[in-house]
């Protein structure tokens, strides 16, 4: 019995080196029904005491369970599945039942027995009970066990149908995994089973604490998804001129905006300061609006908007306009610089309560006659306590919060599970809207810790402005600031965009880090760009040290190599096409194009203007188009 026990615990310290584990969390998932030492022969060591790590948390084992796990999860629900998306909610979703507890349950890992059957080594008839019920699976029949190895089972018993109202349906495959002395073969399941339940919701992460938590350092890469196939709607050439570049400042007179959308129904958003413009397909000009929104009044300070700043097209016949509003000061009795006393609260002023409504977010709308007139500036969230309040963009779990203020960048995702959502990057973060609701925000921050004279330790969340925004091939959202830099994987609820718990689920990042090759983590690298072509190699673009291709080497570190080649270091633009190119704008010396090689760079001669403001892609036609705009104009390419 002893040699027995030893020879368990030796097994799963091979498995899980450096990851603590007790005899008593053995003990308690021994079988009743067989004899001790039968019952440890059977235990699967290196799972059981790895799935009790990750329930505690331990970066290691959570850094495993991504790595070598859960991306057979994914594999198996795509062949399954047949649709990327689907299964890398199952992914997402199964990642949460296992992690997560919720109200009157604790994590599904944490029932995990360490055995597969009532005590025996092979392959077991049916799932124990306890184990069952841990996954909510009632006593599947595991279908095959080929051999006494650690392995992952994957039954996909459920798809159903939800129904989305921007979108339509969408095909969403619910699973359940099983931790098997031997693998299972991917055949449709026999039994019955009751779908995962969902994790209650937790606590939001942008509620500013006095301990805040620090990230754990991970050393594996999560598993990444395939590339959306793309295949929403049959592209048709559309109702814009089909030439391979076409002028539209001179064409059309559009003029040369500070900014260009497109919306789903292909109408031409133009914004210049306090004027909002509409080209629509079949007009011969735009048509402009002035004074809607926060333009309503003179641009100031003390006014609604320092100044606009870009924009957005959304649903067909919508557009976002973003604006800038200058930073919160500090006023006496409040300690948080963006904290604003609600009515009846101490500290409470009108005055401040009124820095609600300054800079954000409009959502305007189109006419008959091709005018603008306001729908609606954005107040609408996902966050209880927020409720009923017409307070602008502002922190989803507490309203006291006003952090995001100046929208600098936005990007609407035109296919994929998400079609139709917009992002929108701030002096803050990043805030994700579906239709006029939004949830703010999530950021890759990290902490600065300062020493005090009489030897305590401050810790000060750092997140700067954020311009860099893109959405990647495969539907992650790109995200950089002036110092760091993030991949999120999104999931199909709006309020769960910004529930944080690092690599794990509902929104995971799949990557946060910063360049260690530049500089170091509290230099500003000053990112204006992000984007991943087709070949999954990251580009970033900084006003003032080039362009950097990055692949990442675990989750919060990357290879690093800066692109040669170029003539100035400003980048204010990037943009991937599908046909494996790389767009860049720059401050100076106009229009590049980096070929499919990564090496090969030509500048694109053809669009004028040595500034490059916004590149904007439009993959829903073909040709598809993007849209260059520089100092001198709006001028339109089109290719495969």
């Amino acid at each position: 019995m002893d040699v027995c026990l030893l020879r368990v615990c030796d097994r799963g310290e091979a498995a899980v080196r450096a990851l603590p584990y007790r005899v008593g969390h053995l003990a308690e998932r021994l079988s009743p029904d067989t004899g001790p030492e039968r019952a440890l022969r059977a235990v699967h060591a290196g799972d059981l005491f790895l799935a009790a790590a990750c329930v505690h948390g331990e970066a290691g084992a959570l850094a495993a369970l991504e790595a070598h796990f859960l991306p057979k999860v994914a594999t198996a629900a795509t062949r399954v599945l047949r649709d990327a998306d689907a299964a890398s909610e199952v992914v997402q979703r199964l990642r949460a039942r296992l992690l997560l507890s919720e109200e009157g349950r604790a994590p599904g890992l944490a029932a995990y027995l360490g055995q597969v059957g009532p005590g025996a080594p092979g392959c077991p008839g049916r799932f124990t009970p306890r184990w069952s019920a841990a996954w909510g699976c009632g006593s599947t029949p595991c279908r095959s066990c080929p051999e006494h190895r650690p392995g992952i089972c994957v039954q996909v018993l459920q798809t159903e149908e939800r129904m989305r109202g921007r979108i339509g349906g969408m095909a969403v495959g619910w699973a359940v995994v099983s931790w098997l002395a031997g693998g299972c073969d991917a055949r449709p399941p026999t039994g019955e089973s009751a779908p995962l339940q969902e994790p209650a919701p937790p606590v939001g992460n942008e509620v500013p604490s006095d301990t805040p938590p620090v990230p754990p350092v991970e050393t594996e890469t999560p598993p990444r998804p395939p590339p959306s196939d793309n295949t929403d709607v049959p592209p048709t050439p559309g109702p814009w001129p089909q030439q391979a570049l076409l002028d539209y400042t001179r064409a059309f007179g559009v003029g040369r905006p500070q900014s260009v959308g497109l919306d789903e129904g292909l109408n031409l958003w133009l914004l210049d300061g306090n004027r909002i413009g509409v080209l629509r397909p079949g007009d011969a000009a735009p048509t402009w609006s002035t004074g809607i929104g926060q333009a309503s009044q003179p641009f100031g300070r003390e006014s609604l908007a320092v100044g606009s700043t870009v924009i957005c097209g959304g649903e067909a016949g919508r557009a976002y306009v973003g604006y800038r509003a200058a930073e919160m000061r500090r006023t006496d009795g409040v300690s948080q610089r963006t904290y604003i006393p609600g009515p009846d609260e101490p500290y409470y002023t009108p005055e401040r309560y009124a820095e609600y409504q300054k800079g954000d977010l409009d959502a305007v709308r189109l006419q008959p006659d091709g005018t603008v007139a306001l729908e609606e500036h954005i107040w609408r969230t996902t966050g209880a306590p927020n409720a009923g309040k017409r307070l602008g963009i502002h922190n989803t779990n507490d309203f006291h919060y006003e952090e995001d203020r100046s929208v600098f960048s936005c990007a609407r995702v035109t296919r994929g599970a998400h079609r139709g959502d917009l992002y929108i990057t701030t002096n803050h973060g990043v805030t994700r809207l579906q239709g006029l609701t939004y949830n703010s925000h999530r950021h890759p921050g990290w902490y600065l810790v300062t020493t005090n004279p009489d030897g305590s330790r401050d810790e000060s969340l750092q997140c700067p402005p954020m311009h860099g925004l893109g959405i990647a091939p495969n539907g992650d959202v790109l995200v950089a600031n002036e110092q760091m830099l993030g991949v999120l994987v999104p999931s199909g609820k709006l309020e769960e965009w910004d529930r944080e718990f690092t690599w794990t689920g509902p929104t995971p990042w799949r990557f946060k880090g910063f360049n260690e090759a530049l500089n170091g983590q509290a230099a500003d690298d000053l990112w204006r760009a992000f984007e991943q072509t087709v070949s999954e190699r990251y580009y970033l673009g900084s006003a003032a040290y080039g362009v950097w291709a990055m692949t990442p080497r675990s989750r919060s570190a990357g290879n690093w190599r800066k692109l040669a080649g170029l003539p100035t270091d400003g980048i204010l633009s990037l943009k991937a096409t599908d046909d494996g190119a790389l767009y860049i704008g720059t401050e100076g010396a106009g229009l590049w194009r980096l070929e499919p090689d990564g090496t090969t760079l030509a500048p694109v001669r053809e669009v004028a203007g040595q500034r490059v403001l916004q590149l904007v892609y439009e993959p829903t036609v073909t040709p598809r188009m993007l849209l260059v705009l520089t100092d001198q104009g709006l001028t339109v390419l089109r290719g495969p």
